[in-house]
Order: structure tokens, then C-alpha cells, then sequence
């Protein structure tokens, strides 16, 4: 594999990383409507069916410390094939249909039929992240509280 082949490759794969965390930050009833408004599409096998479990959150203090554990999330997992083309779904929260929904997407963005669809819908869902994040940015800076503090003269 030539320079050219693995950036290409890792190119696609972050492409990849970045439309899969977009389908699973929005809304399922968005990606529903959207899969429902292509009409007919090749028929998926599901490798694994929806289910549900737990993962453990973990973080650094300050970004750099020693690991520790936050708590546990709920994610839903689904894993399809459409045409040999595989898809994987991973969402938070005990939604099946939403992580169903994004195998789908996930799988169909490889076919070469709705690869360009699929693509013009990741940068709508990217605009209405955007957006989502701009207006609670808004409204949490509207709570904001300026603290200081006075000095008092004793204190010399």
C-alpha cells in the first residue's frame, strides 16, 4: 500500500467517524423521516439486531491525570449489511430504532447509489448541530454570573 493509498484510507475512515458521530447525536425521528423519504432501499440483513447495554465512562482530571471511572451510559449498538456493504449504529440512550436508523444510513453512505445523498444529508445534520449548540450557548451565557471580589482595606 503506497503513502497515497493509507491517507486516502484514513481520509474515508475519518469521513466515516465523523458521519457516524452526526448520526448519533441527532435526533432519531430526523434520520427516520430522512431513511423513509428514499423510498425503497435494498434490503438489510441485520449481523446484530438492536439491543441495549452499559459501557463505562471514563475521564482525567485536568485531561492528563490518572484515569477514573464517571458512571455508566446506556447505549444501543445495531450492526447491518446492505449489498455487502456494512453499517454500524451506536447511540446513547435505550432507543433501538435510532441506532437501527444509523447502521442503516451508515451502510447506505457505502453504497455507491445514495453515497452523494447520504453525504449532502450529513452536512445538514453538521448545520443543525451547529445551530443546536449555537442557541444553548446562548441561552446557558444568559445564567452566567460575573463573581469578584471586593478588597477590604484591613487587610494592608
Amino acid at each position: 500500500m503506497t503513502a497515497a493509498d493509507k491517507r486516502a484510507l484514513e481520509g474515508g475512515q475519518a469521513e466515516r467517524r465523523r458521519r457516524m458521530r452526526l448520526f448519533g447525536l441527532s435526533e432519531p425521528a430526523i434520520l427516520e423521516d430522512f431513511l423513509s423519504g428514499l423510498g425503497e432501499i435494498p434490503t438489510p440483513v441485520y449481523l446484530k439486531d438492536p439491543s441495549e447495554g452499559l459501557v463505562t465512562l471514563r475521564g482525567r482530571m485536568g485531561g492528563t491525570g490518572s484515569l477514573f471511572n464517571i458512571g455508566e451510559v446506556l447505549v444501543s449498538r445495531t450492526v447491518v449489511e446492505i449489498e455487502g456493504r456494512r453499517g454500524y449504529g451506536y447511540t446513547l440512550a435505550e432507543v433501538p430504532g435510532h441506532s437501527e436508523a444509523a447502521a442503516l444510513l451508515d451502510a447506505l453512505a457505502e453504497h455507491p447509489l445514495y453515497r452523494e445523498t447520504i453525504r449532502r444529508f450529513t452536512m445538514e445534520l453538521e448545520d443543525k448541530l451547529r445551530e443546536k449548540r449555537k442557541r444553548e450557548a446562548e441561552e446557558t451565557g444568559e445564567t452566567k454570573v460575573e463573581f469578584f471580589t471586593l478588597k477590604r482595606g484591613e487587610d494592608d
